[in-house]
């Protein structure tokens, strides 16, 4: 009877510490890949634009500016342009940003195709003070 109990103590350890040796690291490689995967896009966007030491400098004597969308952004509705508005709103806080653009002179401008920066810029007659990204930038008045 003892040595019945002790062989099946003894398979039963074996069996385990194979099962630790091999399914064990699959499992540590697979949760770790999983968490590392993941990135939530509106926190990076927010780094993006909360982390940038040169908008950060421009910013720094302001409470509002200008926000541009080449989409219209209703708030009513919601939709990527306006998740794009909020998200940046809570990047630069507290610096407002006001979709009305005729009381200032600074715009962030948040694009969703970069090609359409450069043809508002010279509609305005505005120009880059920071490029935060290829569709952020930071627009201020040309040089007079």
């Amino acid at each position: 009877m003892n040595a019945r109990v002790t062989g099946v103590v003894s398979t039963s350890i074996a069996v385990l510490l194979w099962l630790l040796a091999v399914v064990g690291p699959a499992y540590e490689s697979r949760h770790r890949l999983e968490s590392e995967a993941h990135v939530d896009p509106g926190a990076h966007y927010v780094a993006i634009i909360a982390n940038h030491p040169q908008l950060s400098d421009a910013l720094r004597d302001r409470d509002v500016i200008g926000y541009v969308s080449d989409e219209e952004i209703d708030i009513r509705v919601g939709g990527p342009a306006q998740a794009r508005y909020y998200l940046s709103q809570f990047a630069l806080a507290p610096v407002l940003l006001d979709l009305d653009l005729e009381a200032h002179e600074l715009r962030l401008l948040n694009f969703a195709r970069s090609e359409a920066i450069d043809p508002y810029l010279n509609r305005n007659r505005l120009r880059r003070l920071v490029d935060v990204s290829d569709n952020i930038v930071l627009a201020g008045p040309r040089g007079r």
